[in-house]
């Protein structure tokens, strides 16, 4: 999964999910209400933080992991990720999910076990136009067969384009080329920097795209939608971690193992005043 901010991060949700999934295994007879029972927490309350209706504390989080025999690493994880949530600011944020994505690594529970890597500056400057991120999603396909004849005929460009794009995609390490077919090398990759022309003109490309999209596509396979506000300034930091936030728990909501299609969310939140201009003394 392509990423140009913070690394998409599991849901602490799921790890309790797991953990009632993994006790039915061992125990047909052993329910949601017998794991709230064991957790000492109500049943309702388990309900609720399983299925979002209610975020987990830091404090109850710890209580629950210490009625779990899970190892070290994962318990922090755990925790690490209900703090996650917790954080208002893009800042505080930001630092937290470094170091989950370090835990994440060293554990080996990135999506499908596979590699995470980060891309520089300079790598990203490579892979930059649309059809790479594209591609790089596409390869998760069940019938992605690696070809860059396959490629150009599900995005739209020619044959060469989708092998030039797949060859830079091998030099910067996200694919390799086996038996004359491309195969994607990691599942994740993070690029952490926003200050770059480079994300800035990918930005361009898929406004340009959105465009096109607003006439060709049919409205029941895209939305298009917006909100003209008038704001409290000081609250466009907290706007930007909330998208940040939605932006993620949509990546986890959406990504499967039986992915078919790539789609590209966009939400776009800028200023379209001007700051008050301010007569000069000279001319009061």
């Amino acid at each position: 999964m392509g990423y140009l901010g913070p690394v998409n991060l599991p849901d602490y949700r799921n790890f309790l999910k797991e953990e009632l999934v993994a006790r039915q295994k061992r125990n047909r007879s052993y329910s949601a209400r017998a794991m709230a029972r064991d957790l000492k927490v109500s049943p309702a309350y388990l309900s609720q933080v399983v299925s979002g209706s209610r975020a987990l504390s830091e404090d109850r989080a710890f209580q629950i992991s210490t009625q779990l025999s899970w190892p070290k690493w994962k318990k922090t994880l755990f925790l690490r990720l209900v703090r996650y949530g917790t954080l208002k600011t893009p800042e505080l944020r930001s630092a937290a999910a470094d170091e989950i994505s370090g835990l994440l690594l060293r554990a080996g529970t990135f999506k499908h076990r596979a590699g995470f890597k980060r891309i520089n500056h300079d790598e990203f400057k490579i892979v930059s136009d649309w059809v790479h991120l594209a591609i790089f999603e596409m390869a998760s396909y069940k019938d992605f067969d690696g070809t860059p004849k396959w490629v150009a005929d599900r995005l739209g460009v020619s044959v060469a384009d989708a092998k030039a794009a797949l060859m830079r995609l091998v030099a910067i390490e996200l694919f390799r080329l086996e038996e004359g077919k491309f195969k994607r090398s990691s599942d994740n990759f993070r690029m952490t920097s926003t200050s770059s022309e480079a994300i800035r003109g990918f930005h361009r490309q898929h406004l340009r795209k959105a465009e096109k999209a607003l006439d060709a596509q049919d409205p029941s396979i895209r939305d298009f939608s917006g909100t003209t506000m008038a704001i409290e300034f000081k609250k466009i930091p907290r706007a930007k971690a909330l998208i940040r936030r939605f932006n993620t728990e949509m990546n986890q909501l959406m990504s499967t193992a039986d992915a078919d299609a790539v789609y590209h969310l966009a939400v776009q939140l800028y200023r379209i005043d001007s700051e008050p201009k301010t007569e000069s003394p000279d001319r009061l």
